[in-house]
């Protein structure tokens, strides 16, 4: 791929791929996927920085397909360098920006208007393809794939692109086959990871960009890096356990009684911070703390709090931390415990707590004297900036307590799995082209699920997609992924999710928003505290009384060098 910039206000981009502009957004095809981020984008200054994308001083530069065709990637000079809000979601060509200008963009994203909330309000004028969609191929072509497209021009002050290709293709695969499979025809099995046996209560996993590596946190405080070892060929994982933590913080967390200890971990878009989430020893209040990370180390001089919210009571503390596609950072709050959310926490978007907040963790607020006064920045396009009606960081609210969430990495749809009261688990689903939830009302404690708890029901409401009752032994939703991984063809497009209290894996498959199937797998361990996500796509599962597992194609589990439990999914009709 090429870039350059040329005479004038305008920046003219060529590529010699195959290329597609569908609906917006910003493509290019690579060997294995297509992929897409914004200009000034966290993950292009990691790429500057290591040499894979050069700019010379004259403006032209060289880059591998794998950057996003039309991004114009100016010198910057640190993790603060970027415009505010930069990131800004859903990602249209609209808002591409000169990174070498400071302040607020000049031309805001237009009609970036609430969307609706499942056939209550307006779409946004835009109707756009996720920004991180893996489909290798998919792009429409010329008869001639070898033919040079169309130049694409990007004025300077942000207008709307111009190209003319011979059309674009929506198919979402290069050879026809649906995104989702039939959940009825997917078959995996478990595999108990020896070599992580020792760790105690694994909470949350972290996959770091650019690296096979894992990060698993104990709940206890202490954070460790999992080197990983695929033979592709073979098709089989060795794992290497650090011989001490990356980190540990397991004074600052004192103890885990109730749901309190280290509850998630996240690194930036471009690998140079880990972010923590835990709940603090002396009064049980929630942090996020952020610290420096370089080759396998975290810098522990560099802790910086980010956020610290009080919490009434010892459950419902949520925890979960996530860099969304958009290189934001979303976190999970409970409504702050206690039966019945007593201080109805859930329906005040004016607190912090029973939502999901979306923060930008490389910008911060400065008064005219230097001073820090919050030390992470809002996105501009934050639901309720500028509106009384609910703090500025708030992205949705209305949960009980979302333990885990995720983002599908080839759609950018929002999962979460959001804990009941006495009755109802349930499992949401924000669709990417409704906004992946902002300002999204999902219910408690007015709804429990689908059903009136102490209502009515909100004006809004965004209900679940799924939800299940506490029958048969069920107590505590635990929220997963869509399997996006390329080891199992059978599980592409199954959202996969467990409860602590059953032993099991299910799964649920969406299209256009709405339930499609579901299945309850006859696998699966119990106590599954949290799902996590290699930077491949593939999954593991990770519980509190038996250890780490990963999600394997049936007969597999036997070959690998990490033998263990495997455990199948095909030893039963699996209906649910």
């Amino acid at each position: 791929m090429r870039f350059d910039t040329v005479p004038g206000q305008s920046r003219t981009f060529t590529q010699n791929q195959r290329m597609a502009w569908p609906r917006g957004t910003l493509m290019a095809e690579t060997a294995t996927n297509l992929t897409a981020f914004l200009p000034c984008s966290e993950r292009a200054r990691s790429m500057r920085a290591a040499g894979v994308i050069t700019i010379a001083p004259d403006g032209t530069g060289t880059a591998p397909p794998s950057v996003v065709h039309g991004a114009y990637l100016s010198p910057t000079s640190g993790r603060r360098a970027r415009p505010r809000d930069a990131h800004r979601w859903p990602p249209t060509p609209y808002h591409l920006l000169d990174c070498k200008r400071q302040g607020t963009p000049r031309t805001p994203v237009p009609d970036m208007v609430t969307p609706k909330l499942r056939g209550s309000a307006a779409l946004p004028a835009l109707s756009l393809l996720p920004a991180l969609l893996l489909l290798a191929g998919a792009c429409a072509t010329t008869d001639d794939p070898t033919a040079e497209p169309a130049p694409i021009v990007v004025d300077d002050e942000g207008s709307t692109p111009t190209t003319t290709p011979d059309g674009s293709s929506d198919a979402p695969s290069a050879d026809g086959e649906p995104l989702v499979a039939d959940i009825d025809a997917a078959e995996f099995e478990l595999t108990e990871i020896a070599e992580l046996d020792e760790l105690e209560e694994p909470i949350a996993l972290a996959a770091h960009q650019g690296s096979p590596n894992l990060y698993i946190a104990e709940r206890q405080g202490r954070i460790w890096e999992v080197e990983v070892n695929h033979d592709e060929e073979r098709d089989t994982y060795e794992y290497d356990l650090g011989s001490s933590p990356i980190l540990d913080i397991s004074a600052a967390v004192g103890n885990t009684d109730g749901e309190k200890g280290l509850l998630g971990i996240a690194f930036s878009s471009d690998g140079r911070r880990l972010f923590v989430s835990y709940t603090q020893a002396a009064d049980g209040s929630s942090r996020v703390e952020a610290y420096d990370f370089e080759d396998g180390d975290v810098d522990e001089d560099s802790a910086a709090t980010l956020l610290t919210v009080e919490q009434p009571f010892p459950n419902h503390n949520g925890g979960h931390l996530v860099i969304g596609p958009d290189g934001f950072l979303y976190f999970g709050l409970g409504d702050g415990g206690g039966e019945d959310d007593p201080d109805d926490n859930g329906q005040d978007p004016n607190t912090l707590l029973g939502t999901i907040l979306r923060m930008d963790p490389e910008e911060m607020v400065v008064s005219p004297s230097g001073e820090v006064v919050v030390p992470y920045g809002i996105p501009e396009s934050n639901p309720f900036v500028g509106d009384d009606n609910g703090r500025d960081e708030v992205w949705l609210y209305g949960v009980r307590n979302p333990w885990r969430f995720s983002f599908d990495k080839q759609t950018g749809d929002l999962w979460i799995g959001d804990v009941g009261q006495n009755e109802i688990e349930e499992i949401d689903l924000l669709p990417f082209e409704d906004g992946y939830g902002i300002g999204a009302n999902l219910g408690w404690r007015n709804m429990e699920g689908s059903n009136e708890y102490l209502g009515p029901e909100p004006d809004g409401h965004v209900g679940p997609i799924f939800e299940y009752s506490h029958e048969g032994g069920n107590c505590s939703v635990t929220g997963g992924y869509v399997y996006r991984g390329t080891r199992i063809p059978s599980l592409q497009g199954v959202y996969l999710f467990s409860d602590l209290c059953e032993a099991g894996i299910r799964g649920i498959v969406a299209a256009e928003g709405e339930l499609v199937a579901e299945r309850t797998f006859d696998v699966g361990p119990s106590e599954v505290y949290s799902f996590g996500e290699a930077s491949d796509g593939e999954l593991y599962v990770l519980s509190a009384g038996s250890g780490v597992y990963r999600i394997d194609p049936v007969g597999t589990s036997g070959a690998a060098e990490s033998e263990g439990n495997g455990t199948s999914s095909d030893d039963g009709d699996g209906d649910s």
